[in-house]
């Protein structure tokens, strides 16, 4: 069984003796390792829909100056989702978040370039 508080969670061990062990346990706060996450995938779930509402367009034949105006509207929404910058890191990032965050910087970036 598991009982825990804000930041602490406490596991019961259940040895063959007559008293129960209580093993306090502490986690960082890892968090911010998801938001990176959590933002391009927002992103990449908007591209995708809106790729889908174009193929949907081109299904139904619609004219293709309509079709050309809306992935343009796709590219500069896209432009702009990706203009953003990426959350500070907490004090308690280590190299490899940090090296996470450029590649995903560098990745927003390539995104833009290929827009």
């Amino acid at each position: 069984a598991v009982v825990s508080t804000q930041s602490t969670g406490y596991y019961f061990v259940d040895f063959p003796v007559d008293q129960a062990c209580i093993v306090p346990m502490e986690w960082e706060d890892s968090l911010f390792r998801l938001e990176h996450l959590n933002i391009l995938g927002k992103i990449k779930d908007y591209y995708e829909k809106a790729l889908d509402e174009i193929d949907d367009d081109i299904q139904k034949e619609k004219m293709p100056d309509e079709i050309k105006l809306s992935m343009k509207t796709l590219m500069r929404k896209t432009i702009q989702k990706c203009g953003i910058t990426l959350p500070d890191l907490p004090s308690n990032a280590n190299e490899l978040d940090r090296n996470q965050k450029k590649v995903r910087e560098m990745k927003l970036k390539y995104i833009i370039d290929q827009c």
